[in-house]
């Protein structure tokens, strides 16, 4: 069916907020669309409130799953998927009424368009209480220059995104490796932008993102580490500039020692350090976080790295940049 839209919905013990998500689909304006709810091995009352809107609405399946984590669920509801279309909507965030016309018209506007994005608010217990925007500045039809803005910092949400079904498969899917988890939303966004496929941006907040305390967005250390995975896929590219391959080697590795530290994963942060040492062999941290890491304590260590080391580095560091553009 032309535009026909497949929405996929991963769930892990997603009862507290499942409903009120099924409810902003069912409000959508765009009606052509079918919602497979992925249940990824839940041991809650997942099951139950599927079944409530299965019965209810035959456009809504039910898909169960042993569990194998975000991505595998989302990679399992995309082969399952009727639609030429995916829009991808995580179990506790929300929609706008409107979100999908909207997308689905940008796209007819725009035919060499194979993903596009809307802008996000994120909000605690009601999308009244507004915390932050993702206001992404960069809207319309983009162009090749908008990959290097997401490998620098990624606005854009993944429950934002509607994407061309065949464009996912070529670019491999989601990335189901453990050590990715939390990135690999960004992981596959990039990978597209890469594949050069072509990518239009609402400007509107259509995408309501929840705060909570179970969200991954919370684990800082877990997405560190699949950012430095992430990155790794890149270290021997040749299209993307060596000095801003290392600027974000340098903030990502650097605020994963801090979050390891905070999260009491002491052992894991020589491991991560030296990781960093030998990308950025010779800068002026790297030459003396060796000699402080070997010389002292870990907390006196990453105390003076952050209070005096880092806070040096970066004034030499960004002067480098400015110098060549980055």
């Amino acid at each position: 069916m032309t535009n026909f839209i497949s929405i996929i919905t991963p769930i892990y013990n997603g009862q507290e907020f499942l409903a009120e998500t099924i409810e902003t689909v069912l409000m959508q304006t765009y009606t052509n669309w079918e919602l497979l709810l992925v249940d990824d091995g839940s041991t809650d009352n997942t099951k139950n409130i599927c079944k409530t809107y299965t019965d209810k609405d035959d456009r809504i399946k039910y898909i169960y799953k042993t569990n194998g984590g975000q991505a595998s669920a989302r990679n399992f509801g995309i082969k399952n998927a009727n639609g030429g279309w995916i829009a991808l909507l995580d179990a506790d965030d929300l929609w706008n009424i409107k979100k999908l016309e909207k997308q689905i018209n940008a796209l007819i506007e725009n035919p060499d368009a194979s993903l596009c994005f809307t802008n996000t608010l994120a909000f605690q217990n009601s999308i009244n209480n507004e915390v932050y925007n993702f206001d992404n500045k960069d809207y319309g039809l983009l162009n090749e220059d908008f990959f290097y803005k997401v490998f620098v910092s990624n606005n854009v949400s993944n429950s934002s995104l509607v994407i061309n079904k065949q464009s996912i498969i070529e670019s491999g899917l989601y990335n189901e490796n453990e050590n990715i988890r939390g990135s690999e939303d960004w992981d596959l966004l990039l990978r597209l932008l890469y594949n050069k496929i072509r990518i239009v941006g609402v400007k509107d907040k259509l995408l309501y993102y929840r705060i909570h305390d179970g969200g991954i967005h919370l684990q800082n250390a877990r997405m560190f580490i699949g950012k430095t995975k992430v990155y790794a896929q890149y270290k021997d590219d040749k299209t993307i500039p060596e000095l801003l391959k290392l600027k974000q080697y340098r903030h990502t590795y650097r605020e994963l020692l801090n979050y390891l530290f905070i999260e009491k994963r002491e052992s894991e942060i020589l491991i991560y350090a030296k990781e960093l040492w030998r990308l950025d062999k010779y800068s002026f941290a790297t030459l003396k976080q060796r000699i402080i890491f070997k010389l002292l304590p870990l907390n006196s260590a990453l105390w003076i790295s952050n209070k005096i080391i880092y806070r040096i580095a970066y004034r030499i560091e960004k002067i480098r940049y400015l110098l060549n553009g980055i």
